[in-house]
Order: structure tokens, then C-alpha cells, then sequence
């Protein structure tokens, strides 16, 4: 990474209303965000709504609603969801704003003054659910589309086309010189081999069968294809091409997507930006597919549509969080089973660290009153040396894995510290000490040790759980703002007891939670 960096997520359909793998590459891209800016690298995070298409204006029509209030329904939706997930963006984007629409025609106007728009006639097979036209050879058995298991439409109506085969070769050149450009290598691979045994035909680019979408510069008649709209977001969100947000964080742009939209992100997009005489993003980051019961996530199945929001009143913002961010490693497919939830999120957030924080400080209360003074930390205690040393390379594992996109890494290298910490205390015996007079300078050794080492968990672990890391702080007795430890400093303490950080999830109240969210 860089020191400034874009974060951007997908602007998500709004024909439905936000399920979980919308929650999970928002909470993804909130985390990176979180981290980069936590090791004062100056970033900014955007999300947004796409809200053009045939799609949504049959499901406005089919809800007796005009598309515009349809869309302004379902924003709210979006924001509010964000809102009570915890999600801190410094932008959300709606397509159909008037900032976004003219930077949309801006580019259009750009690729035509190229060369690179022309008129003429398509048919072909289309889904209504993805916005594109398929190839035959591309479709499942039944004529169905390969992502979303329905029928497509023949459809046939004048178009302007892009002329996508034109950069072909030099698409596939660049990925190739980039490595860094499509991560993980798999979904490089992907793209490499697609380009390496099909060439590129020119994309149609417009749409005259519908009207609900931004009218193509000089003839209201079409209405831009809704991924020539969309991707545009990712520009209208800076403001535009040359302006100065865009000249200050473009060149360092990150998109995080999931696989099924690959193609329109490694392929349709940096022709598009070929064309306009744009820089391409520097990377696009590739998660998996999330299912719940191993079914994949649905807007139209009651057994996958799980609130989000719900989920998480149920198990803490932060436990769906960690749970999300350490199950599933960045570019594979991941299970909610909701049995795994609960267990994961008992053994990491309530056994490993927050019973952790609550003994270590309701000992110090105990048996020093809720004080620790100022130490020298040149302790030569072996244990002592073992948690100080840790605590520093832990935090370089959390940001080398970081810089990997790698969050699942991460939060593992976390746990482990967690572990080593409560296995300190198990090697240090303060409960024994405590019963002997001449040991009191050691005990305040052992705490003054263990309460800066959990300040360092609350530091890094912030990105992914904020609130139980604010809640750590809070008890420590530390009123300073989040940043990325550089030292290890045994100051005076004074701790107090708060509410319990993470309360365990019962076997009883595990039956009733697990019932209701499969209803």
C-alpha cells in the first residue's frame, strides 16, 4: 500500500434489500480502511448504490412504485444498514445523483471523442439479473445464466457498441507485466486464461428497450448500459476525472469486489479507462462467495436472506465482524454455519480475549487496588521478555498480513498473542504471589507487563473489532486515541471494572438464536 490510498467497494444493486455478502465486502473494505489509517496512511473509503436497469424498474413496477422512490427507498436502506454495522466511509455514492450522471456522460464523451463508440444492431441472450448479454457457449444447461441459475431473454434493439476487441492485446499485456493488478492469483489466472482463449468482441453499450438509466450524450433515445454507468461511480465519487481528490488518491485505487463480478472489473473497466485516457486502478481485490447452510446467498431464497444487521443485534456488531473477517481467507468461499458462528466467536471474543481482559482486571483491582505504577520494562524474566518481544512481532504479522490482504491472517496473529497472554498468566501464578508480602513488586511486574500488552491488542485489534477494543481502553484506564503501537511503555495504570466486553453465547440461548435466524 501507499501512503495515500482509495478504497472502493461495488455499489450494490439496489433492487433488494442488503444481505450478508453486501455486509461482508463492507466491513472488508471498513477494515482496511480502518488499519491503513491507523498506520497514518491517508485514506478514503467509498460505497454506494447502483441504481439503474431493467431490473429495477420492473421491480419498482411490480412494487407499484416509480423507479426514482423505489431506488431512494432502498439507499436508505444501504445507509442505515452501514450505520448500525459500524461502517465509517468518507462517501456513498448513488448513481442516481446529478454529480455522478454528468461524470458518467463525461466519460462516454471521452471514449466517443476516441473512437471508440459506434451505432449499430445487437441481439443476443440476456439476463435481466446481471445487466449483459451472453454468449451461448457461456450459458448453463436450460439456457440459463451461469450466475444467477435463470432464464435469459433473446433480445434485439439498435445499440451503441464499445469497441472492447481494440484493447485486448493491450489488456492482456498489462495484467501480465502487473502482477500486483488482480489479486489472488487465482482470479488472475482467470481472467489470463479467459484472455488467452477468447478475443474480445465489442460490447454493446446501450439500451433503447427500457428508459430507466442516464440518457447517452446526444441521443436521449438509449440510455447507457448499467456497467458503463456503474463503474463510472468509482470516478463521479472524486469528483472527476482531473479534479483534485482524483489527482490525489486515483493512482492508488483499490477495488474490493467478489468473484462474480470479476469480469466487469478486470476486463470492461480498464479498456473503459484505456479508452478515456485514465489510469488503471492499481489493484482489484477478489473475495469468495459467502453461503449460509452451503447454500449460496439469495434475494429470492427465505433460507439465505439473513439480515445482517439482525445477525449482528443478536451477536454484537463485533462478533460478526471477527467472525466474517477471520473465517474467511481473502479469494475463497466461505460457510456460515451458524453453530461454527457461535462457537468461533465464544472461543476468540469471549474465552480467548475477553475473559482475558476481565480476570486480568479484577486482579489488578483485587490485589492491588486498581493501581499499576510506572516500571522499567528491561525486565529479565523470561516470561516478560516473551510477551514484550511478542507484542512487536505480532503487530508486524498483522501488518504484513494486512498489506497482503490478508485480514483472516490477521486476526489469527491476534488470537495467538491472546493465547500466549493467557498462558503467561498461567505461567506467572499472580493469584499465588498475591498471598505473599515480599512479592508485591513482582505482581505489579506481571500486570504492569500484561495490561500494556493488552493495550496493544486494543491498538491493533481495532480495525476489527472497534467497540471491544474502545471497551479494552476503557478499563485499562487509557483516554488517548487509536494508533499503531511503536513502544512499549510499563506506565502507571488505573483500572476500572466496566460491563463484560463479550458475554458467551449459552447452549439455551445458542438453540433459541439458531432457530430463529433459520425460520
Amino acid at each position: 500500500m501507499h501512503n495515500t490510498n482509495y478504497i472502493t467497494t461495488p455499489i450494490y444493486y439496489a433492487s433488494g434489500n442488503p444481505h450478508l455478502g453486501h455486509a461482508y465486502t463492507t466491513i472488508l473494505a471498513d477494515c482496511f480502511n480502518r488499519f491503513f489509517k491507523l498506520v497514518n496512511y491517508e485514506t478514503r473509503l467509498t460505497t454506494g448504490t447502483d441504481e439503474h436497469g431493467l431490473k429495477i424498474e420492473r421491480a419498482a413496477k411490480k412494487n407499484e412504485k416509480e423507479p426514482k422512490e423505489f431506488v431512494d427507498e432502498l439507499a436508505r436502506k444501504f445507509i442505515n444498514s452501514w450505520k448500525e454495522l459500524n461502517i465509517e466511509y468518507d462517501d456513498f455514492i448513488r448513481t442516481t445523483e446529478e454529480r455522478h450522471m454528468n461524470i458518467a456522460q463525461d466519460m462516454w464523451r471521452r471514449m466517443e471523442a476516441n473512437g471508440d463508440i459506434y451505432l449499430g444492431k445487437y441481439e443476443g441472450l440476456y439476463c435481466i439479473d446481471c445487466e449483459q448479454y451472453y454468449p451461448e457457449s457461456e450459458l448453463l444447461e436450460g439456457m440459463l445464466c451461469p450466475i444467477h441459475n435463470k432464464k435469459v431473454e433473446t433480445m434485439s434493439e439498435e445499440t451503441y457498441f464499445f469497441r472492447l476487441s481494440k484493447y485486448h492485446d493491450r489488456l492482456l499485456k498489462y495484467i501480465e507485466e502487473n502482477p500486483g493488478f488482480i489479486y489472488p492469483e487465482v482470479r488472475r489466472n482467470e481472467v489470463l486464461g479467459f484472455l488467452h482463449h477468447n478475443r474480445l468482441q465489442d460490447l454493446s453499450i446501450s439500451r433503447t428497450s427500457f428508459s430507466w438509466g442516464i440518457p447517452v450524450p446526444g441521443n436521449d433515445k438509449h440510455v447507457m448500459y448499467v456497467w458503463i454507468d456503474a463503474l463510472t461511480n468509482y470516478i463521479s465519487s472524486l469528483g472527476g476525472i482531473g479534479t483534485e481528490l482524483f489527482n490525489k488518491y486515483w493512482s492508488n485505487t483499490v477495488h474490493l469486489i467478489g468473484k462474480d463480478i470479476l469480469r466487469f472489473h478486470a476486463i470492461y473497466w480498464p479498456c473503459m479507462l484505456m479508452s478515456a485516457g485514465v489510469a488503471l486502478p492499481k489493484s482489484i481485490i477478489v473475495h469468495g462467495w459467502w453461503t449460509i447452510s452451503n447454500k449460496k446467498i439469495s434475494k429470492s431464497d427465505p433460507a439465505t436472506k439473513i439480515d445482517p444487521v439482525m445477525l449482528s443485534k443478536d451477536i454484537t456488531v463485533d462478533g460478526l465482524r471477527y467472525f466474517l473477517l477471520k473465517e474467511l481467507t481473502l479469494g475463497k468461499d466461505g460457510d456460515l454455519d451458524y453453530e461454527n458462528l457461535i462457537s468461533s466467536i465464544n472461543i476468540g471474543l469471549a474465552n480467548n480475549l475477553g475473559n482475558l481482559v476481565n480476570r486480568t482486571i479484577m486482579m489488578v483491582q483485587k490485589y492491588l487496588n486498581g493501581c499499576v505504577p510506572a516500571l522499567d520494562e528491561d525486565s529479565t524474566n523470561e516470561f516478560d521478555i516473551e510477551i514484550k518481544e511478542n507484542a512487536f512481532t505480532t503487530a508486524d504479522a498483522v501488518k504484513k498480513f494486512m498489506e497482503e490482504y490478508n485480514p483472516s491472517g490477521a486476526v489469527n496473529a491476534i488470537m495467538n498473542y491472546c493465547n500466549l497472554l493467557n498462558s503467561y498468566l498461567d505461567k506467572t501464578l499472580p493469584w499465588q504471589l498475591a498471598k505473599q508480602p515480599d512479592q508485591v513488586s513482582r505482581l505489579e511486574q506481571i500486570f504492569s507487563y500484561l495490561l500494556e500488552a493488552l493495550r496493544w491488542v486494543s491498538n491493533i485489534g481495532y480495525p476489527f473489532f472497534p467497540e471491544f477494543a474502545r471497551g479494552i481502553k476503557e478499563q485499562l484506564g487509557i483516554d488517548e486515541a487509536f494508533s499503531w503501537p511503536v513502544s512499549f511503555c510499563l506506565s502507571e495504570r488505573k483500572v476500572s471494572k466496566g460491563a463484560v466486553l463479550f458475554k458467551r453465547i449459552g447452549k439455551d440461548e445458542e438453540i433459541i438464536l439458531i432457530e430463529k435466524w433459520t425460520k
